[in-house]
């Protein structure tokens, strides 16, 4: 992934926990979609490969997911105005024990393992890493019920302003995929199904004023229509792209106009 963090992980109101932002994961069935050398994600959270700007594999996660728990254990960030430096750049962290009292046994191990600086000697994968910390910590954690009972106390009030809001904002004449308008349930915060989808496709094409305003267009056509050709957006973090090599069109010029030259002066000569 090369970016998990807290920002990226959300808990879903049902009680489940989503991974969010792939936008610097490697891919496996292809070329990376980053450069090597080139560090890009979350400082505070990178392992010390991915300070480095080598090569990454799982084991640079289960780092960032160690350096996760160790804060939520304690409570506070790692790296601060105390001591502003990346934890992957230390040569090890104070054991969780130091810091807070009545941990469960085994904890303490786990951590420092998942933190590991040299990464042959770290925690494999964060499959490794959930069931060690299934067998230590089984009692303290939560099943997504209790999540979600514990998200609703906290932001239960919140909620329901925010999908009152959402529900005045969809229009009554939009319809559901079968024809009916929505009711107040269904105008919430859900994402679509992908069977309202494969709904609304079978009931048809859109009708032609319709249509026309979600058509999709083709670059040409867009170019055309803005009397602009759009530029190419660039990444700020990613070097720039070198500049595609120009054809020497002087240079083939003034070859073109040797040999002419030459040729006229041996046919005076001929003569």
């Amino acid at each position: 992934h090369r970016d998990v963090a807290h920002k990226n992980v959300m808990l879903r109101w049902d009680g489940a926990i989503k991974l969010l932002d792939f936008g610097l994961v490697k891919r496996l069935d292809g070329p990376s979609l980053t450069r090597e050398g080139f560090v890009k994600g979350t400082v505070d959270y990178m392992s010390p490969e991915q300070l480095r700007g080598e090569p990454l594999d799982a084991r640079s996660d289960v780092f960032s997911l160690g350096l996760m728990l160790y804060e939520l254990v304690q409570g506070a960030p790692i790296a601060g105005r105390a001591d502003p430096t990346p934890p992957g750049r230390r040569a090890s962290l104070p054991p969780i024990g130091a810091r807070v009292k009545g941990l469960p046994a085994g904890l303490e191990q786990l951590l420092a393992k998942a933190l590991e600086p040299n990464r042959d000697a770290r925690t494999a994968t964060a499959r490794d890493f959930s069931r060690e910390l299934s067998r230590c910590c089984a009692d303290l954690l939560w099943e997504p019920e209790q999540i979600a009972a514990h998200l609703q106390a906290l932001f239960g009030h919140e909620r329901a302003e925010m999908e009152k809001m959402v529900a005045a904002l969809v229009p009554d004449e939009v319809s559901h995929p079968n024809g009916r308008p929505l009711d107040a349930a269904e105008k919430r915060t859900d994402l679509v199904t992908p069977e309202q989808i494969r709904a609304a496709l079978a009931a048809g094409p859109l009708p032609d004023d319709t249509a026309a305003a979600t058509e999709l267009k083709t670059a040409e056509e867009i170019e055309a229509a803005l009397g602009v050709r759009p530029q190419p957006t660039t990444d700020p973090l990613m070097p720039p792209a070198e500049p595609a090599p120009r054809a020497p069109i002087g240079l083939f010029i003034g070859l073109v106009g040797a040999i002419v030259a030459v040729g006229t002066l041996l046919w005076w000569l001929s003569r």
